[in-house]
């Protein structure tokens, strides 16, 4: 009987479940209020029609109890921290979907973010479905944990609005005459500042930026991973403006397909992927390199930094 309703599911007039589309997690376990990834991914036709109505404020999830049984989650379980980010991207023999949940979970337990889907023209995709367990935060011993509490004050009879409003009336030309008057001393002030000192240029700012994480030696604080986030949003961000591309909020592989189709050289390609790969491997698999490696990511970085210019104009700070 199991056998012939999953058979029908995938029977359903109109519905196709394409092994082609991938769901993913940036962790499969976290805190109750820690911010969680969610992407959505689908090869599409040039030009295809694309249907998809992302979740506004809460993200509709099921939880599974010891037994196996599943249930619909309470509606704020999941809560949606930005809205849908959606794009599409160039890919060898077409175009590649992506989307972009950014939630956090306020419930512990075993929860399942079920198929979702997208009308690729006259076809509804279903994309694979995610497990996700919620967990309450450790104890820590001597340190005793609250509830949140919340506290109301009584608001005046008269709005502050309203109060607001009447003062700007009165005394608003006054304020006005000042802030301009501010934004004058101001501009007067940073064309004489910026005429006495040197303004460093973009590439001077982010290998400072990468010396100065290196200075604070994460890696010993027991911070490695923070550390190569922290090092790999720099690089992705200079990157970005090199290229004129957004590469710090895709995936390393998308940011790779997107590098591709720049004017870069095939040494400075290949360090970017040889970081970025390290990079992942610390930030999502949990591995822990030695101090030496993580010196000759330092060096690789400003290596690449070094490797590749901004285009004319970019270089003002």
């Amino acid at each position: 009987m199991r056998r012939l309703l999953l058979l029908g599911l995938f029977l359903l007039p109109g519905i196709v479940s394409s092994q082609q589309t991938r769901a993913s997690i940036s962790k499969s376990e976290a805190l109750i209020g820690e911010r969680i990834l969610l992407s959505f991914s689908v090869p599409i036709s040039k030009g295809q029609k694309i249907e998809f109505v992302p979740e506004k404020k809460f993200l509709s999830i099921a939880i599974m109890n010891d037994s196996g049984k599943v249930t619909n989650a309470p509606i704020e379980t999941m809560e949606i921290l930005k809205p849908f980010r959606d794009t599409i991207i160039d890919a060898e023999g077409g175009e590649i979907w992506t989307g972009l949940y950014e939630v956090t979970i306020w419930d512990s337990g075993s929860f399942i973010i079920q198929n979702k889907k997208i009308k690729l023209g006259k076809e509804r995709v279903l994309f694979p479905r995610i497990n996700l367990t919620g967990k309450l935060a450790p104890i820590v011993n001597g340190v005793e944990n609250y509830d949140i509490e919340e506290y109301f004050s009584k608001l005046p009879e008269e709005r502050l609005t309203d109060l607001i409003w009447r003062f700007l009336k009165e005394y608003g030309w006054i304020i006005l005459i000042v802030l301009a008057g501010i934004v004058i001393w101001w501009i007067k002030r940073r064309k004489q500042i910026l005429s006495d000192r040197h303004i460093p240029t973009r590439l001077e700012l982010c290998l400072k930026e990468i010396d100065a994480l290196s200075a604070k030696k994460l890696w010993e604080k027991d911070a490695t991973k923070e550390h190569y986030v922290d090092l790999s949003m720099i690089l992705r961000s200079y990157l970005s403006d090199c290229y004129s591309v957004n590469l710090t909020e895709r995936t390393t592989q998308e940011a790779l397909i997107l590098l591709k189709k720049k004017a870069i050289s095939k040494a400075s390609f290949e360090n970017i992927n040889s970081f970025l790969q390290e990079a992942d491997l610390v930030k999502f698999a949990k591995f822990i390199p030695q101090e030496k490696d993580i010196l000759k990511h330092l060096d690789l970085a400003k290596t690449i930094v070094n490797s590749v210019e901004l285009t004319p104009g970019q270089d003002e700070v």
